[in-house]
């Protein structure tokens, strides 16, 4: 049995970034066995482009991430089809996992990102886990594919995205 979220992911009921992140994280120490955990995270900083929030300037937000985290890499983020010769940039950082929670500060200070549009900041984490038994704290019998549980991290837009494998009876 696998849990097939919708295309985007499955949106979280809560917009604060910070309870996302600590509710996932809640999740799975009460109810799984992290087989891989996060080496790092992905940040992403888009610059002002035609899809970006009214009033958005991105360089506070990457000269904070700089800070932080050093140097980003730039790259394209956004280009049109058919090509009309627009593109849209963006700044990227591989965040090591005991840096996490500042990453999360910045995506916390992003603007909020309209729906259907692509987040100005967003983290994204990913874990691969063994559910347990709740009752007994037990494994589950392993199955394949593992289990994985992918968090994007954004504000106003924060989505979970989870394979979820289960042995059936």
């Amino acid at each position: 049995m696998a849990y097939e979220p919708p295309d985007w992911g499955q949106p979280l009921r809560t917009k604060d970034v910070h309870q996302a992140y600590t509710s996932i994280v809640t999740f799975l120490d009460r109810c799984a066995s992290v087989t891989e955990a996060p080496e790092y995270g992905n940040l992403t900083i888009h610059e002002r482009g035609k899809f970006s929030p009214t009033g958005y300037q991105h360089e506070p937000f990457v000269a904070a991430a700089t800070a932080a985290f050093g140097p980003g890499d730039r790259q394209v983020g956004v280009r049109m089809f058919p090509d009309t010769g627009y593109a849209e940039y963006k700044h990227e950082w591989r965040v090591p996992s005991h840096a996490i929670d500042r990453a999360i500060e910045v995506v916390a200070a992003g603007p909020p990102s309209a729906s259907k549009t692509v987040p100005p900041i967003s983290l994204s984490l990913a874990w691969t886990f063994r559910l347990l038994d709740l009752q007994s704290g037990n494994l589950l019998p392993p199955v394949a594919p593992p289990s994985r549980l992918h968090l994007f991290l954004a504000t106003g837009l924060s989505q979970l995205r989870l394979e979820l494998s289960l042995r059936t009876a």
